[in-house]
């Protein structure tokens, strides 16, 4: 049995415990049964050591189903944190799902007002609204 919602996976193998059938979760599946191409992934793709020891957090969060390696390596500056994504002020900025613009907001503030071009897509009516403002 596979438990897809991520939130209980722990709660419903518990309650599965008493049957007689392998019960895991989807995260944890999918990885087994991937492990060969998302390590391919993170060998051919990642070269800086924190991109592979952000990689590696996420693999054993699904594995586990705890967010315990993930509070590892999380950034508190999820988008501005590598400084090859600060200060650059000639950058141009794609904000695909803007929402209300705050992430425009702290690329605009990251890079003291300085770019080439910034532009934000938002197919939520209110939220577009909300961010033209």
């Amino acid at each position: 049995m596979l438990i897809a919602a991520r939130h209980v996976v722990k709660q419903v193998a518990d309650e599965m415990s008493n049957y007689d059938f392998p019960v895991m979760s989807f995260d944890g599946y999918f990885v087994v049964k991937n492990y060969a191409r998302l390590a391919s992934v993170r060998d051919n793709f990642f070269q800086d050591e924190k991109s592979i020891e952000t990689f590696n957090a996420l693999l054993i969060a699904m594995l586990t189903g705890s967010v315990d390696s993930c509070l590892q390596v999380m950034e508190k500056d999820m988008y501005f944190g590598l400084p090859e994504f600060s200060g650059n002020f000639d950058e141009i900025f794609v904000d695909a799902g803007a929402f209300v613009g705050d992430s425009v907001e702290r690329f605009i503030w990251e890079n003291l007002g300085t770019f080439r071009h910034l532009y934000a897509f938002e197919p939520g009516y209110k939220q577009f609204v909300a961010m033209t403002k």
